[in-house]
């Protein structure tokens, strides 16, 4: 159809008679058109409401100058319908309630719909009702209208049609809401943006067609004439030669812009512009995802698509650089259970850590749970991978202990043990030297030195700095005072206390029989003192350690 002039030189719906003169086209009353679908809440499937008029008539109808609203009694003039607007016979028009005040798209409302209950009237330009529908609240993502084309029957529909004959769904476009889905994220690789991907997958029984499926938010993306089988993957990326370079295959499309590092919106559509998926991801979701090298993997396939936007939903991948096209290892059960160090040590107190649990295990990326068996459990717990001590051992205790022991993997599956823990006394002398065996081994790599020997030469003995905690080896560590200094009637000084240690200023006049503290226990750092130095009285003065 075309517009032209008529006889009063006013602008008509013709039929297109380019150099003939203009041929009128006969127009059916408005009475008949019908309100015939709705959408107020979307989330996935359209971004936008609409409401749809049908035409039933055989003949087109003028609806220029017509009102649509939501407030028939407030505001019957709410929406006025553009001059010279036609609806074809037998055809539907939706109109896009966005809310926007001006648009160059006829088809573009001023207002936008309640999904709990509401109004919507459209009238002629006398403010006439023709139809008029009452909805109650409204479900995300699915439409309501009539059973067919103009019924007076009202029902739900799963599948929205706007501008479409009701119940008149695309057996492949719903194919691609039910199956479509994006599997795969790698959006912050190693190298760059270059290297980016995203990975879909048809997780139905039946071929799709992808032709015109497009993504509209976060990437842009129009697929050429392409089917996916059932089962199957196919990858776009950012670049296909740098895919091409990393993964020496070729991807089945290159979209353009960029994933975002930080996270964003990505949307998927259908080719009529329904939505398959939805959802916003982000770089706080799997830490490894973001610039280490690895890709945000799906961990349900099949779970609903509301759900793309949760973190759960998703988990960081097992391969280095993602596995694009391809499926991951399979598992592989732990191979063995590891405790660092594998001894108890005598001087161990309840509560303390007896060590730290390890598993071997060549399925990459994996993630354990240990459990007790019963065997150990008198003396032992655990506390997630550390092993705990619950009851101390004692002068007749002489070892070995052993400890029952199971992991599983993400996956299910089991590895079970018994290991052996050995019992050893870090106090040990064996060769009467007054110096721990074990104290000497790790300081001089033997066990030549005694307690009286000055190994490092700085004046104090090797007993001294065992009891002092001091690097035996290195004679600028001493137990001792730093800057010592006398002024006007205060003996000052700077002390360190070290790691691991804890110590306390004492004083003693010599008539006492003890030591009286002078500060709270000195905890590590670097501490400076200044002691009052009396004429007449003695005071002793000492730093303790405990």
């Amino acid at each position: 159809m075309s517009l032209g002039r008529n006889e009063e030189l006013q602008w008509s719906l013709d039929a297109p008679t380019p150099g003939f003169a203009n041929q009128r086209v006969p127009l059916q009353s408005p009475w008949n058109l019908k309100i015939n679908e709705w959408f107020t809440d979307g989330a996935r499937v359209f971004n936008d409401d609409f409401i749809e008029i049908y035409n039933p008539s055989p003949m087109p109808v003028s609806m220029g100058g017509f009102y649509l609203t939501d407030n028939p009694v407030g505001n019957p003039t709410l929406h006025r319908i553009a001059t010279n607007s036609y609806i074809a016979a037998k055809s539907h028009i939706a109109f896009l309630a966005t809310g926007k005040k001006s648009s160059s798209d006829a088809r573009i409302l001023n207002f936008k719909l309640s999904s709990q209950r509401e109004t919507i009237s459209l009238l002629t330009a006398d403010l006439e009702q023709v139809d008029t529908i009452l909805y109650g609240p409204q479900r995300t993502d699915i439409s309501q209208g009539r059973t067919t084309d103009g019924a007076t029957t009202i029902t739900d529909f799963a599948l929205p049609t706007p501008g479409k004959p009701n119940n008149s769904v695309d057996p492949n476009e719903a194919a691609l809401i039910a199956n479509l889905r994006i599997v795969e994220i790698m959006y912050n690789p190693l190298g760059g943006s270059d290297f980016e991907y995203i990975e879909l997958k048809n997780i139905g029984d039946s071929t799709l067609d992808l032709t015109k499926v497009r993504f509209t938010n976060g990437i842009e993306h129009t697929f050429q004439p392409k089917t996916l089988r059932a089962g199957a993957t196919l990858v776009i990326a950012n670049d296909s030669t740098a895919f091409e370079e990393r993964y020496a295959t070729t991807p089945d499309g290159e979209y353009s812009g960029n994933l975002s590092n930080g996270g964003e919106k990505l949307r998927l559509e259908t080719p009529t512009g329904i939505g398959i998926l939805e959802f916003d991801y982000s770089d706080a979701w799997h830490k490894d995802t973001d610039g280490d090298g690895f890709s945000l993997e799906i961990s349900d396939e099949n779970a609903y698509p509301e759900h793309w936007d949760q973190p759960d939903t998703w988990r960081t991948g097992r391969v280095l650089h993602g596995s694009p096209g391809g499926s991951e290892p399979s598992n592989t059960p732990p191979s063995d259970i590891l405790l660092t160090p594998g001894t108890l040590d005598r001087t161990l107190n309840v509560g303390d850590s007896v060590g730290t649990l390890t598993v071997i295990d060549t399925f990459p990326r994996d993630t354990f749970t240990f459990a007790l068996t019963g065997i150990g459990t008198d003396r032992f717990s655990l506390q997630g991978n550390e092993v705990q001590l619950i009851k101390a051992t004692t002068p007749s205790d002489s070892g070995p202990f052993q400890l029952g022991l199971r992991v599983s993997d993400s996956y299910g599956a089991n590895f079970a043990k018994v290991i052996t823990i050995n019992l050893t006394d870090n106090q040990a002398d064996n060769d009467t030297d007054d110096l721990p065996d074990a104290w000497e081994q790790s300081n001089f790599g033997d066990l030549t030195q005694t307690g009286s020997s000055d190994f490092d030469g700085d004046g104090q003995s090797n007993i001294l700095e065992y009891l002092a905690g001091t690097d035996p080896t290195d004679p600028a560590k001493s137990f001792s005072l730093q800057s010592p200094s006398l002024v006007d009637g205060q003996f000052s000084f700077t002390f360190e206390a070290l790691p691991d240690r804890i110590y306390q200023l004492e004083s003693r006049i010599p008539e006492a029989n003890s030591w009286t503290p002078e500060t709270t226990t000195i905890q590590e750092g670097v501490h400076t003192y200044s002691l009052p130095v009396s004429s007449t009285r003695l005071k002793f003065y000492r730093i303790s350690q405990q």
